[in-house]
């Protein structure tokens, strides 16, 4: 009798589970696994590759919620919601067999005209973007306060200050959509690598490990003079 009831009820959840899926995780059915890139707009609106003591650096970032891949593969609409840019300023050191990179925090003072400062640290200054209809918007600047060779490195990311910018598309699992801050050629000021004779530098803890290479998009050199 008692083989005859647990067969019966093994066959009940088997019918149940049939018709219910219960406990059943949505498989992804991929044959590979895609990274692609999406530009995040940042510009310097006075950009210039000499600036004074007093003067401001600006930077804007407007970045939607339209995506539009590099690759071509079409563009796509997300929520974003709580971007955030890291902004880094270093000191270009020469003086030294190879330039190097040095924290340079105490060098400039932060303003914000949009957006709010999360706070400072080693990493950088942290933004927290203004929320508005599928848009976020950035508006900052750094107050010069010493003379040398500068650059400034940016990179967003979502949901945390100091993460990473990464999504996927829809209910797509294959391919992960990575941001990166992305500054034009003409306000890079590529043309300091000439006179470094360089393609990356470093920070001395970590050479040999890049910080910022000519071909990144997310950086832009100034020097700031008296």
């Amino acid at each position: 009798m008692y083989p005859r009831i647990f067969t019966a009820s093994i066959l009940l959840v088997f019918i149940f589970c049939q018709s219910t899926q219960c406990d059943r995780s949505p498989t992804n059915n991929c044959t590979s696994y895609v990274q692609d890139t999406i530009l995040l707009n940042a510009s310097v609106p006075n950009s210039n590759s000499v600036y004074h003591i007093n003067d401001t650096i600006w930077i804007n970032s407007s970045i939607s919620d339209n995506l539009t891949p590099l690759s071509g593969s079409g563009s796509f609409t997300k929520e974003l919601n709580q971007v955030y840019m890291n902004s880094q300023p270093y000191h270009v050191i020469t003086s030294t067999s190879l330039p190097q990179l040095q924290y340079a925090n105490i060098e400039f003072n932060p303003v914000i005209t949009e957006g709010l400062l999360q706070n400072l640290s080693y990493s950088g200054y942290n933004f927290l973007y203004k929320r508005t209809t599928a848009l976020n918007t950035l508006k900052i600047g750094f107050v010069a306060g010493r003379t040398g060779l500068y650059v400034i490195s940016s990179n967003n990311s979502l949901y945390s200050s100091g993460g990473s910018f990464s999504l996927i598309r829809g209910s797509d699992y294959c391919t992960t959509y990575y941001g990166i801050t992305s500054f034009s050629l003409a306000e890079q000021n590529r043309n300091y690598w000439d006179s470094l004779g360089v393609t990356a530098v470093s920070l001395p803890s970590n050479y040999g490990g890049t910080v910022i290479a000519k071909n990144m998009r997310n950086y832009f050199f100034f020097k700031v003079i008296p």
